[in-house]
């Protein structure tokens, strides 16, 4: 019996260490949200480029802007530029790091 009972508190010790802190818990929920938001961003991505190859690319800049800010990627204008020449081009792209 004895052993019973110490290896009764031993797994609820660790059953209690496994269980993430509430601020860890938060953290990790924001983490797996911008992972998505940036996962989905990316596939946004890659359809306009598939969609718009060959329009100009001031065009192409205006809808990558509109399409990408709603997802909560804001890219520098430069960033933006060069995205939108390659899409123009029809070389591949990807969201910068």
């Amino acid at each position: 019996m004895r052993t019973t009972a110490s290896t009764a508190v031993s797994t609820t010790t660790r059953a209690a260490a496994a269980r993430p802190t509430p601020a860890t818990a938060r953290i990790s929920v924001a983490r797996q949200a911008k992972q998505q938001r940036r996962g989905y961003a990316a596939a946004v991505l890659r359809g306009l480029a598939r969609s718009n190859q060959g329009w100009p690319a001031e065009q192409i800049q205006a809808t990558l802007r509109s399409s990408l800010t709603p997802l909560g990627v804001r890219l520098a204008p430069d960033v933006l530029r060069g995205l939108a020449a390659d899409i123009a081009a029809g070389r591949p792209v990807a969201l910068p790091g």
